[in-house]
């Protein structure tokens, strides 16, 4: 079957073999002619157009693509990138946990950098795992908050969100 396609070319069948006429090629002027006299043995390209459910379902996908992203290297405190996600919450409070049975005086975290942060005290790392907290909280409202915009979005909204952390 020929096609007509968007941009003006058609794919046709020549000797057998498919071929994309364009303008100026030996066979355009004949293949035009004879859509517009025949445009029956033509198929037309069309550009297929996505759902509104569709485009929501792409930019959720690209919502929790960034969020979890953020929460691996996103959060950044006194000048250094840390990972926030649960696992890292979990094991700054067991560091916090084990400084308190054991009286450590190792009061260190890396950072995303791989680079040992050291704390002076127990309390500075009780402060990190706040903001560890704090920082996911937030991050996790701001996600509550675009999932609702894009919920609500219409087909002339959709594309005007934009998601970053």
């Amino acid at each position: 079957m020929n096609i007509k396609k968007l941009d003006g070319s058609f794919n046709i069948t020549v000797n057998g073999m498919p071929y994309n006429t364009l303008e100026g090629d030996k066979y355009f002027n004949d293949t035009l002619a004879l859509f517009n006299s025949n445009p029956e043995l033509f198929d037309i390209e069309t550009v297929k157009v996505k759902t509104l459910d569709e485009l929501k379902s792409e930019k959720i996908a690209e919502l929790k693509a960034n969020y979890d992203s953020y929460l691996a290297s996103g959060f950044s405190y006194n000048g250094n990138y840390f990972n926030i996600d649960e696992v890292a919450r979990a094991n700054l409070k067991t560091k916090i946990e084990v400084c308190e049975d054991l009286t450590s005086n190792n009061y260190t975290w890396r950072n995303n950098s791989g680079i040992n942060i050291d704390f002076i005290n127990k309390a500075g790392l009780e402060t990190l795992s706040y903001q560890f907290c704090l920082g996911a909280e937030n991050a996790k409202l701001k996600k509550f908050s675009l999932k609702d915009d894009i919920n609500n979005a219409t087909i002339e909204t959709i594309d005007t969100i934009t998601i970053t952390f």
